[in-house]
């Protein structure tokens, strides 16, 4: 990516430059902002620390809480769903099966996804191996579903094997590959990760 920028392929981003939908400068890893509901006991389950679950009336699921506003495209790009504006508040964007909302709340609520939850910080593994439900599969931008999610083995690029992803298997198409925590090939949490293992390599 480095090399990207030298070549004008990727624009460094200016002050100016604002994600209207997060509200983070465009290039800057993606934070939710927002307040979070309180908990009503009655009805909301606390399903890792500070993360609540809650099923709605209508059918429609949702989960808040602040650490939460670490994972937005996770949110949003891998279990579709939308929050509610001005909240830390995420609703399904589907009436999820009993099925889906469980691994949902499996994932979220497992400890290898606690550093990404907690503090912002990536994780390779964020989803469970198996059992991915195929309605919740991210798309490309002609509606494809991507696969996976599958584990990076043989990259050329060490600090991401090991890493979650979904993709089509098409070569050239940017909008057919994601990572598993939602983040795009080329976009700055990925930048994020290589900035940390050259540190760690130069350590």
């Amino acid at each position: 990516m480095f090399l990207l920028h030298l070549a004008g392929i990727i624009r460094i981003p200016g002050p100016g430059d604002y994600d209207t939908v997060i509200g983070a400068p465009v290039g800057a890893p993606a934070r939710a902002a927002g307040t979070s509901p309180q908990v009503n006991p009655a009805t909301d389950t606390e399903i890792a620390p500070g993360v609540y679950a809650r099923q709605e009336p209508d059918g429609y699921h949702c989960l808040f809480g602040s650490p939460l506003r670490n994972i937005p495209k996770m949110l949003s790009k891998v279990f579709q769903m939308r929050q509610q504006q001005g909240q830390l508040l995420w609703k399904s964007s589907i009436a999820l099966s009993d099925w889906e909302w469980r691994y949902i709340k499996d994932a979220l609520g497992h400890e290898r996804i606690r550093p990404l939850l907690q503090t912002g910080q990536r994780v390779l593994k964020p989803l469970p191996e198996s059992g991915f439900p195929p309605r919740l599969r991210p798309k490309d931008s002609s509606g494809g579903p991507l696969r996976g999610p599958h584990v990076s083995r043989n990259s050329g690029k060490p600090w991401n094997v090991g890493r979650q992803y979904f993709s089509s298997f098409r070569s050239g198409d940017f909008s057919g590959f994601m990572w598993a925590d939602g983040v795009g090939a080329m976009e700055a949490e990925a930048q994020e990760s290589f900035t940390a293992y050259m540190g760690d390599e130069g350590s």
